[in-house]
């Protein structure tokens, strides 16, 4: 990262001139990747693309901090998606993957404000193979406990504690309904131990009226996410549920060369039938509950090459007598680091599902790609990502 002194002409203009007295910097970040594609069952037909932001997610982004004082710093971060295959900004917003402002002491924790990812995201999906290897081609289908981090928190309050090798954070956001304080509210919570060779994490998110409040472009048959994104047919059925509640439990064990990790979550969506969250065309009521497991494996082949593979299970009790499906994924690949900032990576993933999904059909969807036309799917990439 480069980092670029706020006493700039740029800097001073656009973050205001800093005290004479105070150490400032702001950091410009952020991550390339772009790759070729092949998809077996793209609706029914094979298909080869070019597919960009699957390692990390392309963005670019400014962090910042201005020393206060007494231990205070003030901190930020503005951060937003593109697409290189295109040029194209990846929000409609000029920061849509993150955007806050806050104070952070390191006694007395950090408090921000603004665009954020929940507590299970910070808490969980560093034990997923998500953030080891293959980055979203290996979410859960459909990202359906946003371990992925497919949503984010709008009008969130977020603090972060770290004391020692224990890190607890706790996120609100208010869901600025008139009359109604509980309506679109979203709340979240998380604890996380970090030990030299064992690491593990719990943590809790809920969120009132998601499809609303939670879900990208307010439907969760759509995402604004990446390129090649259909509807997902493995919780798109479930848009008039009143709540959206997940549980997640995660961990790590090193092994050196070899990191083993397991993230268990229990997805709940509840209250079904709630038609001022969204439409319910299946007429589904009471609850749909979703139980996952994935188990990985990490292997560091030397200092520029490593190799994972992981498995995945997720299993939807369904709704209202209908809709019970299991999804079997199962996924691995490699990477090959040419420098510190730069590598190239083969990945691949195939899933099985039985059953009936959400909206009534028996689709695969492997990752958040283009659903099946039948219970099978197989997506393989080969790309190459640059970190700066």
């Amino acid at each position: 990262m480069r980092k670029i002194v706020c006493l700039s002409v740029f800097a001073a203009a656009v973050f205001g001139a800093p005290s004479a007295y105070a150490q400032n910097s702001v950091t410009l970040y952020g991550v390339i990747d772009v790759g070729i594609n092949w998809q077996s069952n793209a609706g029914g037909k094979h298909l080869f693309s070019m597919v960009d932001g699957m390692a990390g997610a392309n963005r670019f982004g400014l962090r910042g901090t201005e020393d206060l004082g007494g231990g205070w710093k003030t901190v930020f971060v503005l951060e937003n998606g593109f697409y290189a295959i295109n040029g194209a900004t990846q929000f409609t917003g000029m920061f849509g993957r993150q955007a806050y402002v806050g104070l952070s002491n390191a006694q007395y924790g950090m408090l921000t404000l603004g665009r954020q990812y929940d507590s299970l995201v910070d808490t969980l999906q560093q034990y997923s193979i998500v953030v080891k290897l293959g980055g979203a081609m290996f979410f859960h289908p459909g990202d359906v406990d946003n371990i992925g981090d497919s949503h984010r928190v709008n009008n969130a309050i977020k603090y972060t504690f770290k004391r020692g090798p224990l890190t607890a954070t706790a996120l609100y956001s208010m869901g600025g309904v008139a009359g109604q304080s509980g309506r679109n509210q979203i709340w979240s919570a998380g604890v996380n131990y970090a030990g030299p060779s064992f690491s593990l994490g719990a943590a809790y998110l809920d969120v009132r009226n998601p499809n609303v409040s939670f879900f990208p472009v307010n439907n969760v048959g759509a995402s604004a996410s990446l390129d090649n994104i259909g509807p997902k047919p493995v919780f798109s059925g479930y848009a008039s549920a009143a709540t959206y509640r997940v549980i997640g439990l995660g961990g790590h064990y090193v092994f050196d060369p070899v990191t083993f990790g397991i993230v268990y979550t229990n997805v709940r969506f509840g209250g079904l039938g709630d038609t001022s969250s969204g439409p319910n065309p299946l007429g589904y009521t009471g609850s749909a509950i979703f139980n996952g497991v994935e188990v990985s494996a990490d292997y560091r082949l030397s200092r520029s090459l490593s190799a994972g593979v992981a498995y995945d299970y997720t299993r939807n009790n369904g709704a209202s007598g209908k809709g019970a499906a299991t999804y079997n994924s199962v996924m691995g690949g490699v990477d090959y680091s040419l420098s510190k900032r730069t590598d190239v990576y083969l990945v691949g993933i195939w899933q099985s599902m039985t059953g009936v999904d959400s909206a009534g059909g028996s689709e695969a969807q492997a990752s958040l790609f283009s659903p099946s036309s039948n219970g099978r799917e197989a997506i393989i990439r080969v790309a190459m990502c640059h970190r700066f």
